[in-house]
């Protein structure tokens, strides 16, 4: 190492080794380190950025929890039946809000228009697709509890 005017000698924080000011650089990382062997560029993985991502579910609804009664259908529904079989009529009364899993996943909410006799039910509308045995059915456990058809909020809105 010649002495060069200007040109101070400094040791290499990675490696160690002693080299004109003018063979470094100082690193991303805050370290001044030899050209010929020590120096890395930044690399350009460690400038990524997440994007926010929205955690949240459209249009979520929970699963009915002890805000209905349940019961289980006992026999198969076809379309538009205005009478459905159950396993149990308990808490069901004329007026009632019943809400009738279809086999496609979606609740049809109806009342019962009298009183169960025997283990049938009497709707206000037919079932809007086939039902069969087991599905859920679901009953409002307060006695004021009613529900919407969406076809009735859809003509409440005028759509």
């Amino acid at each position: 190492m010649g002495y060069r005017a200007g040109d101070n000698l400094a040791l290499c924080d990675r490696c160690g080794a002693e080299f004109h000011r003018s063979e470094m650089r100082k690193e991303w990382t805050g370290l001044l380190v030899c050209i010929k062997r020590c120096w890395e560029p930044k690399h350009p993985q460690l400038n990524v950025r997440g994007k926010k991502d929205k955690q949240s579910v459209r249009d979520a609804r929970p699963e009915p929890d002890s805000a209905f009664g349940t019961t289980t259908m006992s026999t198969t529904a076809t379309d538009g039946s205005t009478t459905i079989s159950i396993a149990s009529v308990a808490e069901i009364y004329n007026g009632r809000s019943v809400g009738v899993t279809l086999n496609d996943g979606i609740v049809q909410w109806s009342f019962a228009v009298s009183d169960p006799s025997g283990s049938t039910v009497s709707l206000n509308e037919g079932v809007r697709g086939q039902v069969d045995a087991g599905n859920v059915v679901r009953v409002a456990s307060n006695a004021g509890d009613t529900f919407l058809n969406l076809t009735d909020a859809q003509r409440r809105a005028n759509l």
